[in-house]
């Protein structure tokens, strides 16, 4: 998998603490309100695609599904980022559910519904003008929000604040639309391909909004998908070009850190600083396959650290019929059939799901350096891998 620099890696924005507020809708209420069969997955899969960002590295997960997602849960999660967000955090909002456009006297009013959302009372909707209202409140110092509905908010970022992103399946007066082959949102689908490198035009590894903008309008036109995203963020923000041989650090323990490294997603190096730890901003650089710190924007003595092990990783194929949500580990990784790469030799719970076909988990065992192939009907009762 391409690793690729995201476009919120901003100039002088460090990401603090990393809330994720997810909302999916798919049935309500009031049955006037049509099902939306796609928002399960809708959201599992975006939940996969800041799994990829993040690396499970986010600090608080806020999620209201269906039921849970009635207008007094939502606004408790709203209270919630009020007092425990700061100026040094950051806010990733998404939802996925009906938007509706409301016709008052002469005035038009932008909604969204949720659970309990009443067709005949406007008031049981959460409106454009208390979403700005509350989450302007809000003190992250970066805010992205990303709307998977029809007849998205007209929202100028800066109504919001500085450094704020807005992502929209659809314009205020246009509609979303669903994959059923799929069982989700061709937006949701595009713009999780799009983070995961398909957008990556000069292939510098790194993504800029307009770069997500472009694959997005040009995958639409080409399948003749009905759809015009549109992709607007504050004036001030300023998108930070990275080395795109700089890697991850994954984890830290103690004086150990794990890194990695970009260039070759079957490659793990372990190892070992030979000096402590210090709050700075740590990087690593393998520039013609040497290994250094980079400290504050200072390039550090080799001797700095010293590599303890390599560890070959393995691949594993998963494909399933008709389709499947994977799970490895506990963590989603998107729908078949797809490539796992880089994962450690050894035992793996690996799950398929299907909304309507159900779950079916498997312990595997991958030995080193092996491409595991397996193929699953999820129409057998019976958990057999071919």
């Amino acid at each position: 998998m391409k690793k690729i620099f995201i476009f919120f890696f901003l100039y002088n924005i460090t990401l603090g603490n990393i809330f994720i507020f997810k909302v999916g809708v798919g049935f309500y209420k009031d049955n006037r309100i049509p099902e939306l069969q796609s928002v399960v997955n809708d959201c599992a899969y975006f939940q996969h695609i800041i799994d990829f960002m993040f690396k499970n590295s986010y600090t608080k997960k806020l999620d209201l599904y269906n039921e849970n997602a009635n207008l007094i849960n939502f606004k408790e999660k709203i209270f919630y980022l009020l007092k425990e967000s700061t100026e040094n955090d950051t806010l990733i909002f998404y939802f996925s559910g009906h938007g509706y456009v409301k016709k008052i006297d002469s005035e038009l009013f932008h909604l969204i519904a949720l659970y309990d959302s009443d067709i005949d009372n406007p008031a049981t909707f959460f409106a454009k003008e208390e979403f700005l209202l509350w989450f302007s409140k809000i003190k992250a110092r970066l805010k992205i929000f990303i709307f998977d509905n029809c007849f998205s908010f007209n929202i100028d970022p800066t109504e919001i604040g500085k450094n704020t992103i807005i992502i929209s399946a659809s314009s205020y007066v246009t509609k979303s639309f669903i994959d059923n082959k799929l069982g989700i949102s061709y937006f949701t689908f595009y713009f999780g391909k799009a983070l995961k490198g398909r957008a990556d035009f000069n292939n510098d590894n790194i993504l800029s909004l307009e770069e997500i903008k472009k694959y997005l309008d040009q995958i639409f036109i080409t399948k003749g998908i009905n759809l015009t995203p549109i992709i607007k963020y504050s004036d001030n923000i300023t998108f930070k070009k990275m080395n795109k041989k700089i890697a991850f650090v994954l984890s830290k323990n103690d004086n150990e850190i794990k890194l990695d490294i970009g260039k070759n997603d079957n490659l793990s190096i372990k190892t070992k600083l030979l000096d402590p730890l210090s709050n700075a901003i740590y990087k690593i650089d393998t520039i013609k396959d040497e290994y250094s710190i980079i400290k504050n924007n200072k390039t550090l003595d080799s001797d700095y650290l010293k590599v303890l092990h390599y560890e070959k990783l393995c691949n594993l194929i998963v494909e399933a019929k008709p389709w499947a949500i994977i799970e490895l580990d506990g963590n989603i990784y998107g729908y078949t059939p797809y490539i796992i790469k880089g994962i450690p030799a050894g035992s793996h719970e690996l799950k398929l799901s299907h909304p309507s076909l159900g779950q079916k988990t498997f312990d595997i065992n991958i030995t080193q350096e092996e491409t595991k192939k397996i193929k699953v009907n999820m129409h057998e009762k019976k958990n057999i891998i071919n």
